[in-house]
């Protein structure tokens, strides 16, 4: 949203956004724990968002 308030395109965004997280992960994610966290989280909102979409 805050890429269309600007006239930007919000795909590119979300794209560029998702490539500076890959890169820094490292750095944000030292832990294993934090690892292991992050995917069950993940795991869980593929699944919220596939029910969504299919209701």
């Amino acid at each position: 949203m805050a890429a269309e308030q600007f006239h930007f395109s919000g795909v590119m965004a979300v794209v560029s956004g998702g490539l500076f997280i890959s890169w820094r992960s490292h750095e944000l994610f030292k832990t294993g724990s934090t690892r292991l966290n992050m995917l069950g989280v993940w795991t869980t909102m593929i699944f919220v968002m596939n029910a969504l979409v299919s209701f």
